[in-house]
């Protein structure tokens, strides 16, 4: 990109960030940008051309839109013409050859498989645990149930989508592939890479609608942080060692954050409703984000032979699988330390620090039988269920 072009996109951004600070659609558009419109044609190698070629008949015209990317690794599209052939009607005879539908019919199971969505309720019920822990904030005479519904849905949506997105970058980076996922839609086929596409921009499109539809810009910028870490992540920080496992971390843990502003009043000047509301709900976002950095390198651990193969340092493919394991004790032992501080030992505090220290019994059974798959399958699995006891306990005060 050359001078000029730096000039132009540093302006926008800077532009749409000031915008994002008063109006719901600035924030949107913000999102927009890296999560749609880069995902299918990145700026930074992309050139456009347009020609007009001879017509064949009168009244009509053939135009040929190209796009060229400059370096094929940089972006998803290296290449792609795009013909618009119009008769004196007025329709379009090249569209669509043989009216292939835009997505089939066969595409829609692999398509939910991608999207992941059992990790729905686990993402939503964070957000509603979060505004559960922070329901004393609100008047009970005015409760804002339609900010923490949009809260839900957004959460649900950045969710499927997150795991489209990084679907279809392990697929075109060739992470994901025959020997290490023979089961993902877009290895076996079953899933084309346009289909993901087409569904990511409609999703985005309906994200960007519910986020011009939020009153309060703390929680409008809270959404376009989350939102921008995830496709961050996706595309950018996975390939980092370490940095996957905490950003991975810190997504899941803004969902309950996002709850608790969500159901607090909208910010005073000073920004007390909203600081009053995270306060309530610290313990329960350390204690997400502790659990799911441990849980993060488990999988890790069991993806070690599959990653090793592709080329991807994650912290036991780079260091082995007992010192990533020992690494991964670090954040539950901390989520441990922050649940259980001095002068907070009540009854709830030793039920949620029981939850994780049990968490951490049956990763340390994994370790002592070498990682096998059954008690890996379980040390992963059964993650969830002891966060949901710790953050109940939590938020019950």
């Amino acid at each position: 990109m050359d001078r000029n072009n730096i000039a132009v996109v540093s302006t926008s951004w800077l532009f749409l960030a000031c915008l994002c600070a008063t109006t719901p659609a600035g924030s949107a558009a913000l999102v927009m940008i890296p999560s749609s419109w880069q995902l299918l044609y990145p700026i930074s190698s992309t050139s456009f051309s347009v020609t007009q070629n001879p017509p064949r008949q009168r009244h009509q015209k053939i135009w040929s839109v190209s796009l060229y990317g400059t370096d094929p690794s940089s972006g998803l599209l290296d290449r792609t013409s795009v013909n618009n052939d119009l008769n004196s009607n007025g329709t379009n005879k090249n569209h669509r050859r043989n009216n292939e539908p835009l997505i089939r019919t066969s595409e829609i199971p692999g398509l939910i498989q991608s999207a992941r969505l059992n990790t729905i309720p686990m993402g939503t019920g964070l957000v509603a645990l979060g505004a559960y822990g922070a329901r004393h904030v609100s008047p009970s005479s005015s409760l804002p149930i339609g900010r923490l519904v949009l809260g839900m849905m957004l959460t649900a949506i950045t969710t499927s989508g997150s795991m489209l997105i990084n679907d279809y970058y392990d697929h075109r980076d060739g992470i994901d592939n025959p020997q290490t996922k023979p089961n993902r839609a877009l290895v076996t086929g079953a899933v084309r890479p346009s289909a993901v596409k087409l569904v990511l921009k409609y999703a985005y499109a309906l994200h960007l609608t519910l986020l011009c539809l939020i009153d309060s810009t703390f929680m409008r910028l809270f959404v376009l942080a989350n939102t921008l870490l995830t496709y961050l992540y996706s595309v950018h920080l996975k390939p980092i060692t370490g940095v996957k496992n905490l950003i991975c971390a810190t997504i899941v843990s803004m969902a309950v954050g996002l709850g608790a502003v969500s159901w607090g009043p909208l910010p005073t000047s000073s920004g007390g409703g909203t600081a009053e509301a995270l306060k309530l709900v610290w313990k329960p976002i350390v204690a997400v984000a502790g659990l799911i950095w441990h849980r993060e390198i488990m999988m890790d651990i069991k993806d070690c032979e599959g990653d090793a193969s592709v080329g991807v340092q994650t912290l036991p493919v780079a260091f082995g699988r007992r010192t990533a394991y020992h690494l991964s004790l670090l954040p539950l032992l901390t989520a441990v330390a922050a649940v259980s501080m001095v002068g907070s030992c009540s009854s709830r505090s030793i039920v949620a620090t029981t939850a994780l220290l049990v968490q951490g019994g049956i990763s340390l059974w994994s370790r002592y039988r070498d990682f096998d798959a059954v008690s890996l399958k379980v040390a992963i699995e059964a993650a969830p269920l002891w966060l949901l006891m710790a953050l109940i306990a939590l938020t019950s005060a």
